[in-house]
């Protein structure tokens, strides 16, 4: 038989340890939800490390790619004409890409494309400077575009080329292969320099988004 007052004093220790329960509960979700957000930081971090390296090497990948010769590449920039490749020739003068690259054999035939991005250095200040960009572009698409979505009602083929810049002597942005495209999200940034000649150096810089293609066949 319970004496007078017992049921109080139990009912009050069930509440105190109850609420100990609750609170010691709280605090652990606490903690785990800072190692949660922790964890999510660590693993935003590390995704961007992975794009970043996945970067760098679809970069040297496309760096070391032997260039086609004079008709093959010739007739690489034509296809830019084709249906449904209206993405792959905008903002850029495929006629003057194509009469440099007539003229100017040189600068890609028997050589990668590093070979070729440095060969262009000797005619930033010339009389084609202009032919520059569009050449530059041209080539980049050309040799690299890949198709990443079939035909669909309405929608088309969609293609994939790569986002790469050059400065030469270290300044601003000289060459463009894709001045109309915007990258989603924060993208991987890759930046390599080219071996030159003399005091001049260039610059070659890849934005890979995470949706970017797999790599180019070395």
């Amino acid at each position: 038989m319970a004496r007078k007052g017992q049921f109080g004093l139990d009912s009050l220790f069930s509440y105190i340890v109850f609420g100990t329960f609750l609170l010691f509960t709280l605090m652990l979700l606490s903690i785990s939800g800072c190692g949660r957000e922790k964890v999510e930081r660590g693993l935003k971090a590390d995704a961007g490390i992975i794009l970043e390296l996945r970067a760098s090497e679809q970069l040297s990948a496309y760096l070391r790619t032997e260039m086609p010769g004079k008709e093959g590449l010739i007739e690489k920039a034509r296809s830019l004409y084709d249906s449904g490749k209206e993405d792959l020739r905008e903002g850029i003068d495929i006629d003057n890409a194509i009469n440099f690259i007539e003229l100017h054999p040189e600068v890609y035939v028997g050589k990668t494309y590093a070979g070729f991005i440095s060969s262009l250095y000797s005619y930033k200040d010339g009389s084609e400077k202009g032919k520059l960009q569009d050449a530059f572009a041209a080539v980049t698409r050309a040799v690299f575009y890949m198709k990443v979505r079939e035909i669909r009602p309405g929608l088309g083929e969609t293609y994939f080329f790569p986002v790469i810049k050059v400065k030469f002597d270290g300044g601003s942005v000289n060459l463009d292969s894709a001045t109309h495209v915007l990258i989603a999200g924060e993208p991987g940034i890759a930046t390599k320099i080219l071996p030159s000649y003399g005091r001049e150096t260039m610059t070659v810089q890849l934005m890979l988004g995470k949706e970017g293609a797999s790599l180019p066949t070395p």
